[in-house]
């Protein structure tokens, strides 16, 4: 089976991530895959060239760009993909555009940003209805998005797929290590609890709420517990001002490679989005181990439902009492962690989620085949 993953670039970010795991799955599987990256190819393009899979770069300039277009279609032809899966939004676009000039047999899309406003595309965001009835099936992460882009018009109903996130699940003896050597790299004393949160420094990340948080604890916590932030952004200066200015005690990280090895060497993880779809930042610090407490936003609800974390209000001092209730009990920080980490294991790894893809991939073709046979004269 031949299939092309389309991404708007191989940088940092979780969706990225999730096509490098997908299409390493998948050439294990078995499958011919190769990717196209809309822009440049970015950080990660490198992290590939070990795995035999090939990232070809369409250069995509600023704004509507009809010779990227036409770049793709080109490669599609050439490739002659089974089928070609799209994901982000430049790339869904383009992708899903290319694929039927191409005349690819299945198109399949993956809604990374389905928890995202209406407003967070813009006015582009129109394109994005018509695109459903050239899409064999959409992919999300969870029942709520499913009925989301379905109310949205950015899916047909029937044509949703539900694939959780998955993330790599060590085991215990090769886990990333080394938690007290950096624990004490970071500045953390012994009786410090260190509460990490990673991601872009955008708005959709909210770190702003963490700071105030961070400054709200009770007074009896203020001085065991730790805040990291892990990620660069547009926000950066705006979140050191705003800790300045409130004498939080926040570590400002910046970009890291060993966001694993900081997972494990914390006690608390913290999400504090807007929206999310479902955070790979959160699977992974559940696969780890780690208590997880976040703002109650759906993309978190499912995930941390039944004991495997805590949810809180998103109002700082929500989150700030959330906290502190959790840093004051060890049996509970356990009892969370080890649920947490028995669902993640159990239902997002890696190996899960490229069989259901694989799975997925095979009944789409099939149909195809199919719907093609009826057509026959």
């Amino acid at each position: 089976m031949r299939v092309l993953q389309v991404v708007q670039h191989l940088g940092l970010g979780g969706a990225e991530q999730v096509v490098i795991d997908l299409a390493r799955g998948l050439a294990l599987e078995g499958c011919e895959v190769e990717i196209a990256s809309v822009y440049e190819p970015g950080e990660r393009a490198s992290d590939l060239s070990g795995d035999g899979i090939c990232v070809h770069t369409v250069g995509k300039r600023r704004g509507p760009d009809p010779q990227a277009l036409a770049s793709l279609v080109r490669l599609m032809r050439r490739l002659r993909p089974e089928v070609v899966h799209t994901h982000t939004y430049t790339s869904s676009v383009y992708g899903r555009v290319a694929a039927t000039l191409a005349r690819v047999p299945v198109v399949v899309h993956t809604e990374h940003a389905v928890g995202a406003p209406d407003w967070h595309y813009g006015a582009a965001g129109l394109l994005l209805p018509p695109l459903r009835w050239v899409t064999a099936c959409t992919v999300v992460f969870s029942e709520y998005g499913a009925r989301q882009i379905v109310r949205r018009k950015r899916a047909r109903p029937g044509r949703v797929a539900v694939i959780p996130n998955g993330v790599p699940v060590y085991d215990e003896s090769a886990a990333p290590c080394g938690r007290d050597e950096l624990r004490r790299s970071l500045g953390v004393r012994a009786d410090q609890l260190l509460v990490l949160s990673t991601g872009g420094l955008r708005q959709q990340k909210r770190f702003d709420r963490l700071v105030d948080a961070a400054g709200m604890v009770p007074e009896c916590w203020t001085d065991r517990l730790l805040f990291a932030i892990a990620g660069t952004g547009p926000l950066r200066d705006s979140l050191r001002d705003q800790i300045a200015t409130c004498g939080a005690r926040v570590l400002l990280l910046g970009p890291r490679d060993d966001i694993r090895r900081l997972t494990r060497a914390s006690d608390i993880y913290l999400c504090t989005s807007e929206w999310e779809s479902m955070p790979l930042s959160a699977l992974e610090a559940m696969a780890d181990g780690l208590p997880v407490v976040g703002v109650d936003i759906p993309g978190l609800e499912e995930l941390l439902a039944d004991g495997r974390g805590i949810l809180t209000p998103a109002q700082p001092a929500a989150i700030a009492r959330a906290l502190a209730a959790l840093a004051g009990s060890e049996a509970a920080r356990r009892a969370i962690a080890e649920k947490a980490k028995e669902y993640v294991r159990a239902e997002h790894s890696v190996g899960r989620m490229v069989e259901r893809h694989a799975e997925l991939y095979r009944e789409l073709l099939a149909a195809e085949c199919d719907s093609c046979g009826n057509l026959a004269p």
